[in-house]
């Protein structure tokens, strides 16, 4: 196979990655990612790291996913700033640092990345990087929310069926937890169902406001 163009490399790496069109192949899809970083591209750099974190067609090497997901993020990657906050908030590889990890965060929050908003929301509201901001993170759960992210759905139903941060709305709660629920989301689905607001004796099940059984 002769490819000279490292985005050709990289885009029939994650083809391969994901079954795209080709057989999914892991080891394919890193041997093309590995010809891809050669030429410094920050999408092969971020998507070589997630498979050496996960040992997903190479051996795993956190060193090297480390490096590489610097590496994005250094070139503006909003996925690489996001996974490598990922690695400095849960101590992957690497020692916790809340506020390396609000840091890339708010890099990539600056590009609307949707998970970089939930994650740098919930540093908010738990204070882990300072003292808590409720509001702060409900506002980028809702920005979350808004691109579809499941998770900030879900937190976003529960924090309105609580009233945390927010005035009480079980109809708030319900709408998003049924958004997420309708993306396939399990905990979506669970809190519909333990709210009784999702039918239990249907197939496929079908929702309501509120439903007794």
């Amino acid at each position: 196979m002769a490819l000279d163009d490292q985005g050709s490399e990289r885009d029939l790496g994650y083809f391969y990655l994901t079954g795209t069109g080709v057989p999914e192949d892991d080891a394919m899809a890193a041997s093309l990612f590995e010809r891809a970083v050669r030429y410094n591209d920050d999408v092969a750099d971020n998507n070589l790291g997630i498979m050496l974190e996960e040992g997903k067609g190479e051996k795993q090497d956190m060193p090297r996913a480390i490096k590489l997901e610097q590496a994005s993020a250094a070139q503006g990657n909003e996925y690489g700033e996001t996974e490598l906050g990922l690695m400095y908030m849960y101590a992957r590889g690497m020692p916790r640092d809340p506020a390396k990890a609000a840091a890339q965060f708010e890099r990539a929050v600056a590009q609307n990345d949707d998970m970089a908003e939930y994650y740098l929301g919930l540093l908010l509201e738990y204070g882990d990087n300072g003292p808590p901001d409720v509001a702060a993170a409900v506002r980028l759960y809702q920005a979350s929310a808004a691109q579809g992210y499941t998770e900030a759905e879900v937190k976003l139903g529960q924090m309105y069926m609580d009233g945390n941060g927010v005035p009480e709305d079980p109809v708030k709660a319900t709408f998003y937890w049924k958004q997420a629920a309708a993306q396939g989301d399990t905990g979506g689905q669970y809190l519909l169902t333990e709210h009784g607001l999702i039918r239990h004796h249907k197939d496929p099940p079908q929702m309501c406001e509120p439903c007794p059984f």
